[in-house]
Formats: C-alpha cells, sequence, structure tokens
C-alpha cells in the first residue's frame, strides 16, 4: 500500500512541475505565445548588411515582430527577401514602406516600418 501512494505522489510532483515549467516560459516570452501575427515578404534591392534572422522589425521605434527568415531571391539574386512576423494589431498598409536601420556601433541592423498613409 505504501509503494502505490508514492507512484500518485511522484506522478502528481511531475504533472505540477511540467505546468509550472510551462507558465514559467509564457512569462518569460511575454505571453507572446498568444499572439497574433501576420507574416509580410519584404524585398530589398541593397545589401542588408547586419540583418539577421530573429531581428527586430519595428513599426515608429515600437518593436512589434521580428525577422523570420532571410533568402535570396530566385527571380532576381541581387535582391533579399526578408520574411517578418508583425504583430496583428499594427497597421500595416498596402503603402507602407519599410527601411533598414543599424543600431548603435554593433553593426546589427532592424527592419523599421513606416505607417503609409491615411487612405491606404
Amino acid at each position: 500500500m505504501e509503494t502505490k501512494a508514492n507512484y500518485v505522489f511522484i506522478g502528481a510532483a511531475t504533472i505540477a512541475g511540467a505546468v509550472l515549467i510551462m507558465l514559467f516560459a509564457m512569462w518569460i516570452t511575454g505571453g507572446e505565445l498568444r499572439r497574433g501575427y501576420n507574416e509580410y515578404d519584404v524585398v530589398f534591392d541593397d545589401p542588408v548588411r547586419g540583418l539577421t534572422e530573429g531581428g527586430e522589425v519595428r513599426f515608429n521605434g515600437i518593436k512589434v515582430g521580428e525577422v523570420d527568415a532571410l533568402r535570396i531571391d530566385p527571380d532576381n539574386t541581387n535582391r533579399v527577401i526578408a520574411r517578418i512576423r508583425v504583430s496583428t494589431d499594427v497597421p500595416v498598409k498596402t503603402d507602407s514602406t519599410a527601411q533598414l536601420e543599424p543600431i548603435g556601433l554593433t553593426g546589427v541592423t532592424l527592419i523599421q516600418l513606416s505607417p503609409g498613409g491615411a487612405e491606404a
């Protein structure tokens, strides 16, 4: 009878530990697991020095997403296509533009989105 109680205790402790780890992960990521994102492909005609996967995407200076992938355009090898994830609450319009901006002296670059016109 005593060993059966130990198995129940070990099982309950394992489940509780797993739940705590999941809650801790959600707390660390700031709840980003629940946040919705839209994906966009941004085409750059110039080199994207300093831009990396996981790099920041900002809208009017506020971080709103990140770079998911970088690849060379198969139709024009002078172009780079950046796949970005942007929070669904950011008003990206059809005439919004993206520019590369260096961060300080480190050589790291981010993508800065402009809001676009009011009518787009």
